[in-house]
């Protein structure tokens, strides 16, 4: 076998995606914050409820992660301050849920008050890029059934 002298780029399959990820964990944060920009992710790390509404408040995001079981507000309180929001400030931003709590008994929890997934603890990476990539296809899919809406002016004329 005769080698070209370049190496097989894989690419980056979450390029440019703008991703707020929150962990109240350090360690588990930056594991995740790793894995997402090893796939070209921008990634937003937030350790609490608070630091995530304010960061989506400033850069807005295509994607959010979040732990479930975290102190003082978790992330059902996270996704459900979240949905209350205009669709313009991040509202309907599509979320995954993570977490190391039985998947039997916080799965279904997470789906109701409003992420659009659920993935286990330990997170693993091609898992959660694939989860990721289907979560932000669906999300684009319902976008283009939305009716096309065109506004004429009759009262324009051309010159």
């Amino acid at each position: 076998m005769k080698s070209t002298g370049q190496a097989t780029r894989n690419p980056l399959l979450l390029e440019g995606l703008r991703i707020l990820a929150v962990d109240d964990e350090e360690d588990a944060l930056l594991l995740l914050t790793v894995i997402l920009e090893s796939q070209g992710a921008i990634v937003t790390p937030a350790r609490s409820v608070q630091v995530a509404l304010e960061a989506l408040s400033c850069c807005p995001a295509d994607l959010i992660i979040s732990d479930v079981a975290m102190p003082d507000e978790d992330g059902l309180a996270l996704i459900q301050k979240i949905r209350s929001l205009e669709k313009a400030q991040g509202g309907a931003v599509p979320a995954i849920a993570y977490s190391a709590l039985d998947p039997e008994l916080c799965a279904s929890e997470c789906l109701k008050v409003g992420f659009q997934r659920y993935v286990a603890k330990p997170v693993d990476p091609e898992i959660l890029t694939a989860v990721i990539l289907d979560t932000v296809s669906l999300q684009s899919k319902q976008r283009q059934k939305q009716p096309f809406k065109l506004t004429v002016n009759r009262q324009s004329r051309l010159a």
